[in-house]
C-alpha cells in the first residue's frame, strides 16, 4: 500500500467515525428517551390520551411527526456544520427517514382501525437496528435489534400483555442500552485523539511513521498544506512531543528534520488501533 492510499483511508475512516459518533448516538437516545417517556405516560395517565376516540390517534402521530422534523433539523444542522455527507451517512439517513414514515402511518392506520401497532412497529424497529448497527459495524446495535425482533415474536404467544409496557421494555433492552453502550465506549486519549483528528497533523504523523527522518519541503508535499499552516501543525505536534525537531547546518546552510517520537508512534498505534476497532465492533 502507497503513502497516499494509506493516507487516504486514514482520511474516510476519520469521516466515517466523525459520523457514527455524533448524530447516530444522539438520534437513537432521542428517539427511545421520546417513546418511552410518552408509552408511561400513556399507562399512567390513559384518560388524558385516550379522552376522545381520536385523541390517542393525535397524541402518537403528532408528537412523533414534531420529533422528525426536529431530528431533520438536526441532522441536516450538523451535516451542514461538518460540511461533508459519507455514503455511509446518507445511507443510514434513508433507512431512518423511511422507518420514521412507516411508523407514522402504522399508527394511523392501525388505531383508526381499532388495531394495537406496537408489535408492528417494534419488529420494524428491530429491523433498522439490525441494518443500522450492520453499516456501521457495531455488534451490540446489531444485537439488539435481533434481540427486539426475538421479544417481538415472544408477545404474539403471550396474550395479556400490556402492550405500553410492552413498548418500554423492547426499546430499553433493543434500542437506548445498546446505544449507551456505543457511545461510552471506551475512548483514547481526548488530547491526543483531538490532535490526530485534524487531516493535516495525521499525515504528518502518518508520514513520518514510514521514515526515519523528512524536510519541511517533503511534509509540504505530502499534506497538500500551505507553509503558514503546516508550520502551525508542527508547532502543535512538537509541543505534544508528538515530534521532534532538530536544527542543524549541512555545508554553512541551516536545515530543519523532523521526526516521530516515541510517544508519537504509540499515539499513532493507539490512534489506528481505536479507528479499526469499529470494523470490529
Amino acid at each position: 500500500m502507497t503513502k497516499e492510499e494509506q493516507l487516504s483511508i486514514i482520511n474516510d475512516a476519520i469521516k466515517e467515525t466523525k459520523y457514527n459518533l455524533k448524530p447516530l448516538g444522539y438520534n437513537f437516545t432521542f428517539w427511545g428517551i421520546l417513546i418511552i417517556s410518552m408509552s408511561l405516560f400513556h399507562y399512567f395517565f390513559p384518560q388524558i390520551v385516550q379522552f376522545t376516540y381520536y385523541s390517542s390517534v393525535f397524541y402518537w402521530v403528532s408528537i412523533p411527526l414534531l420529533g422528525m422534523v426536529y431530528t431533520t433539523y438536526y441532522n441536516f444542522k450538523t451535516a451542514k456544520k461538518v460540511g461533508y455527507e459519507t455514503q455511509l451517512g446518507r445511507a443510514i439517513r434513508i433507512i431512518w427517514a423511511v422507518f420514521g414514515i412507516s411508523w407514522i402511518f402504522i399508527v394511523a392506520i392501525s388505531l383508526l382501525n381499532d388495531v394495537n401497532p406496537v408489535q408492528d412497529i417494534l419488529f420494524l424497529l428491530g429491523t433498522v437496528l439490525i441494518m443500522s448497527g450492520c453499516l456501521i459495524k457495531f455488534n451490540k446495535i446489531t444485537l439488539g435489534g435481533i434481540g427486539l425482533l426475538i421479544f417481538t415474536v415472544y408477545t404474539y404467544y403471550a396474550p395479556g400483555l400490556n402492550f405500553l409496557l410492552v413498548n418500554v421494555v423492547g426499546i430499553t433492552f433493543g434500542m437506548l442500552i445498546p446505544d449507551w453502550l456505543f457511545i461510552f465506549r471506551k475512548r483514547m486519549n481526548k488530547e491526543i485523539e483531538k490532535l490526530l483528528f485534524n487531516p493535516i497533523r495525521l499525515k504528518i504523523i502518518s508520514f513520518l511513521m514510514t521514515i526515519e527522518r523528512g524536510n519541511f519541503k517533503a511534509l509540504l508535499e505530502i499534506t497538500g498544506s500551505t507553509k503558514g499552516n503546516l508550520s502551525i501543525q508542527l508547532k502543535k505536534l512538537n509541543e505534544a512531543d508528538l515530534i521532534k525537531i532538530q536544527k542543524y547546518f549541512q555545508k554553512s546552510y541551516p536545515r530543519t528534520d523532523y521526526s516521530i517520537t516515541k510517544k508519537g508512534k504509540i499515539s499513532f498505534e493507539e490512534f489506528f488501533v481505536y479507528l479499526k476497532s469499529f470494523d470490529n465492533e
